[in-house]
C-alpha cells in the first residue's frame, strides 16, 4: 500500500475526516460548505482507513460504499452539485463513481475475505459495463444531467479502469474491451491538447481552467505506468511545461488571475494532483515542502484549510475538497506499473506532428461553432453547445 510514498505523503493520507472510529463517524459524510453528503468523502476514508491499515474501519467504510451502489443502470454511485445552492439528491456520476470504485478497488487488493470481495467485485463489474455504455468515441458521459465532454473526467475513469485491470483476468473480454476504452479516451485526449500544451476545458470550449491542466496532466502521467502509448510522454511534459508557467514554486501559489479559464480558480483539489507533476519533472525538493505544507493545513477532523497554503483562498476547512486532495494524491502511485516501450525518435516526431494538426483542426472546429453560437445568441437563445445529443 505504501509504494515508495514519503512519510509525509503517508501522512496526509492517514488523515481521517472522521473524529475516531465509531461507525457513525466512519460514514458520515456530509460537507457543511456545500451542505450536502458527498460520496467522495467516504472513498478518501476507505483510502485513509487502508494507508492506515485499519482492516476494520476499512470493512466497515467498504461495506457502507455497497449499500450506496445504484442497483439500476447506470451502475455506480450519485454524484451531488458542487454548489452551496444546489440540493441535496444527485444523480448517476462518472467522477464520483470513478473514485468510490479507485477505493473499492484498493480495498480488494488488500482485503482477504473472499466472500465481500466478490461481492465487491460483482459491483465492479456492473460499474465498468455502464462506463462501456456511457462512452462515445472516446467522452464518457460525465452526468446523466451534464453531457460535457470532458477530458478530465475521460482520463479519471482511463486511470481507474486501469487499476480495475489490474484485479480481473487479462485474457478475458472484458479486459480487452475496456482497455480499448482506454485508448480512445486517451487518444481523444491528445486530438484536443494544444501545441503549446494546453489542455482547452472539454470538446467545445476555448477555456484552459488551471485545476483541469493539472488533472489532465497529472493523470496522463499515471496512465503512463498503465499502459504503453507513443505520445503520451510528449503530452504530459508539455502539459506541465505550460501549467508551471503559472505556479510559483517558492511560495506555492497559482496565479489565478492570468488563467484562461476562471471554472474552480482558487480550488486546493489543485495541490493533490502537483506532487506528481513536481516529482516526474525531478523537482524532488519543492514537491516535499509542498507536502508539508498541505499536511500542516490540515484541521482536526474538518479538512483541510485553504488559507493555510494560500493566504487569498478561504479560512474555512473545506472537507469536500480534502477528500479529493487526498485521492489524487494517492492516484500519483500507482499500485502496478508495466515496462515500457522503447519508441523511437522519428516515430515520436512524426506522431506529434499527426496530433499537432489534429489538435489545430479541433481548436478550428471550436472557435467555429463558439463563433455561430454568439451570433445566434445575438437573434435567439441558443443555450449552451455541450447538451447536444449522446
Amino acid at each position: 500500500m505504501q509504494n515508495n510514498k514519503s512519510k509525509t505523503l503517508i501522512k496526509i493520507l492517514s488523515d481521517f475526516s472522521a473524529k475516531n472510529d465509531e461507525f457513525d463517524e466512519l460514514i458520515n459524510i456530509f460537507d457543511s460548505i456545500r451542505r450536502k453528503s458527498m460520496y467522495e468523502i467516504k472513498a478518501a476514508n476507505l483510502l485513509s482507513s487502508l494507508v492506515s491499515r485499519k482492516k476494520q474501519s476499512s470493512k466497515l467504510i467498504a461495506k457502507s460504499l455497497l449499500n450506496d451502489f445504484l442497483p439500476n443502470p447506470p451502475h455506480g454511485w450519485l454524484e451531488k452539485p458542487y454548489g452551496e445552492y444546489d440540493s441535496d439528491i444527485g444523480n448517476y456520476g462518472a467522477v464520483t463513481t470513478a473514485f468510490c470504485a479507485y477505493s473499492l478497488i484498493k480495498f480488494v487488493k488488500s482485503n482477504t475475505e473472499e466472500k465481500l470481495n466478490i461481492e465487491i467485485r460483482k459491483k465492479l463489474s456492473l460499474t465498468f459495463a455502464s462506463y462501456y455504455s456511457l462512452e462515445n468515441r472516446g467522452y464518457i458521459k460525465k452526468n446523466i444531467i451534464n453531457k460535457s465532454k470532458v477530458f478530465n473526467t475521460d482520463l479519471i475513469v482511463t486511470l481507474v479502469c486501469l487499476n480495475y485491470l489490474d484485479i480481473i483476468d487479462n485474457r478475458s473480454v472484458e479486459s480487452r474491451l475496456l482497455k480499448e476504452l482506454c485508448l480512445r479516451c486517451i487518444n481523444r485526449t491528445f486530438i484536443h491538447q494544444m501545441p503549446n500544451g494546453a489542455f482547452r476545458y472539454h470538446d467545445l470550449s476555448l477555456d484552459i481552467p488551471l485545476l483541469y491542466q493539472a488533472m489532465c496532466t497529472s493523470l496522463l502521467i499515471s496512465i503512463s505506468k498503465k499502459i504503453n502509448h507513443p505520445y503520451i510522454e510528449i503530452s504530459y511534459k508539455k502539459g506541465s511545461e505550460y501549467l508551471l508557467k503559472f505556479y510559483n514554486k517558492n511560495n506555492f501559489k497559482f496565479h489565478w488571475n492570468k488563467s484562461k479559464g476562471i471554472d474552480k480558480n482558487g480550488s486546493i483539489w489543485i495541490y493533490g494532483w502537483m506532487p506528481n507533476i513536481l516529482r516526474t519533472k525531478k523537482l524532488f525538493k519543492e514537491e516535499e515542502k509542498l507536502l508539508n505544507i498541505v499536511l500542516k493545513s490540515f484541521s482536526d477532523a474538518d479538512g483541510i484549510i485553504p488559507n493555510k497554503i494560500d493566504k487569498n483562498l478561504n479560512n474555512k476547512p473545506d472537507k469536500f475538497y480534502s477528500a479529493l486532495l487526498k485521492l489524487s494524491l494517492d492516484m500519483g502511485y500507482p499500485d502496478k506499473t508495466i515496462q515500457k516501450y522503447k519508441y523511437s525518435i522519428t516515430k515520436k516526431i512524426f506522431i506529434n506532428i499527426v496530433f499537432s494538426i489534429k489538435a489545430f483542426f479541433s481548436y478550428i472546429k471550436c472557435f467555429y461553432l463558439q463563433s455561430i453560437r454568439k451570433l445566434s445568441n445575438m437573434i435567439y437563445p441558443k443555450g449552451a453547445l455541450e447538451n447536444e445529443k449522446w
